[in-house]
């Protein structure tokens, strides 16, 4: 369905992007409702495992986050500044007033068509204070045991993809640079149109804002917030997540030519970054990625390129055609 939100230009022009690690952690509970999933099929699989082997249950964000249609708001509060920590975000949770939670567990039995989810809807109204508690402990357990070991990668790639929109947006404008987010988001004058899961509605969030989130789990489509409590947040995923979970000993074409680790680090450089986001992503030292770099580099395959105080890196047109498999004779 086809959702046109109508933006005053001055939001657009507010535009501003965050990073949330309960806006992961939801995104995450809704990938693992889903069963298998083509990108994060690793992580779900070793999250699986690990909720198993802890014997850690998550029956609230179960209730909470089914596997399609509306997820429960109050998990996912509108990022305050450009990074939040879980504990700001779970702070904010627990700060939902009870009028919001009873409006969501409505919102939630409307959606759904089992007697059983209505029945435990209803149950957690009557104490919405216990509800936001327990779905505050089961995120916890959730981002300790499964989401804080990747943390610094996925911090690293929604950094890395921040920097690219910034510099899109100086290349060819705001609203072009935003359309470029996901495919089914376009902003065009004083609209937002997107494209989502649920029935064509009016702009309820507070319309003078609008916040980005890059959220990995999200992919591949975009989760958003339209709240009269909140900014219009829409949450996307951040190039490069196609890579995410690949590990740098892959066995492939590219691997043979230049190695696991250098493999590794050509493909995400389909987004530039520095020394530090690249080390991030591939859990080792900057000293370490700076020597591998290097050997890219005198390779033809990336190149650096100053902004400001940074630099960073990003793959040539022969850098690409090694990854796509276009360079003849080396499969991607």
């Amino acid at each position: 369905m086809l959702a046109t939100l109508a933006l005053d230009p001055a939001a657009v022009l507010q535009a501003r992007f965050a990073t949330s690690p309960v806006w992961e952690a939801a995104a995450a509970t809704r990938v693992l409702a889903q069963g298998a999933h083509t990108f994060h099929g690793t992580w779900v699989a070793q999250t699986r495992a690990a909720l198993r082997r802890t014997a850690t249950a998550l029956p609230t964000l179960d209730l909470l986050v089914p596997p399609s249609g509306h997820m429960a708001d109050l998990l996912t509060p509108a990022p305050t500044g450009r990074a939040a920590t879980l504990e700001d975000d779970l702070a904010r949770i627990r700060a939902t007033p009870v009028e919001l939670v009873l409006e969501d567990l409505e919102h939630l039995a409307r959606s759904t068509r089992s007697p059983e989810r209505r029945r435990a809807l209803a149950e957690a109204a009557r104490d919405p204070g216990a509800l936001l508690e327990a779905a505050c402990t089961e995120l916890a357990a959730l981002w300790r045991l499964c989401l804080a070991p990747a943390w610094p990668r996925l911090q690293a790639l929604a950094d890395a993809d921040i920097a690219h929109r910034g510099r899109r947006v100086a290349e060819v404008g705001v609203a072009r640079a935003l359309s470029e987010l996901h495919p089914r988001l376009r902003v065009d004058g004083d609209a937002v149109t997107i494209r989502t899961a649920c029935l064509d509605e009016p702009l309820e969030a507070v319309p003078t804002e609008l916040v980005l989130v890059p959220c990995v789990f999200t992919w591949p489509d975009p989760l958003v917030l339209n709240h009269r409590a909140h900014p219009l947040t829409i949450a996307y995923a951040p190039r490069g997540v196609g890579t995410l979970w690949q590990t740098s000993a892959a066995a492939d074409g590219l691997a043979g030519l230049t190695g696991g680790t250098r493999a590794h680090a050509l493909r995400l450089l389909d987004i530039p970054m520095t020394t530090s986001q690249l080390a991030e992503q591939l859990a080792l030292t900057p000293a370490t990625v700076s020597e591998h770099l290097q050997i890219l580099a005198r390779a033809g395959v990336v190149r650096a390129e100053r902004q400001g105080r940074r630099v960073y890196y990003a793959r040539t047109p022969l850098g690409d055609g090694l990854v796509t498999g276009a360079v003849a004779g080396v499969p991607a």
